[in-house]
């Protein structure tokens, strides 16, 4: 017999594989209408980003069970309403893809993070040299001025 961990299970016992988290697939999002990362409008005017499809029970063999999940701006991931079965929910269900313009402007923002968490402001990455050019001393252009 194999030992037992406390709360009376055996070490190492019995668990199943799982699939992964979401599908993440062409072939698992099309049939909704987005892609993966496409930012949605839902019928109330929240706005998610599309994380993948799962399915009940686990396994994309059961595509009448697939549901669309969406990550909020808050971190919270929740499923759109319906699942497949009960229909296309794209334009007739209320949920749209936001404009082509909100999608940049959110990658825009997520490069805007990634530069203030190294430390790195955007003034910083230019780097201003005096020039050394003869003619352009600061002398010659205090009388050029005039």
């Amino acid at each position: 017999m194999g030992k037992k961990k406390a709360g009376g299970k055996k070490a190492g016992g019995g668990k199943k594989k799982k699939g992964p988290e979401f599908y993440t697939g062409e072939e698992d999002l099309s049939p909704f209408g987005f892609k993966l990362r496409d930012i949605v409008c839902t019928p109330i005017g929240l706005k998610g980003t599309v994380i993948g499809v799962k399915y009940d029970p686990p396994g994309p063999e059961n595509k009448d069970s697939a549901q669309i999940w969406v990550e909020y701006a808050d971190g919270k991931r929740c499923p759109l309403e319906p699942k497949l079965h009960s229909g296309f929910i794209g334009q007739a269900a209320g949920y749209r893809r936001v404009s082509e313009a909100d999608h940049i402007w959110r990658d825009v923002e997520i490069v805007q993070a990634k530069i203030q968490v190294r430390g790195v402001g955007v003034a910083c990455a230019c780097v201003w040299a005096p020039s050394t050019h003869p003619l352009d001393s600061p002398v010659r252009r205090a009388h050029s001025v005039r």
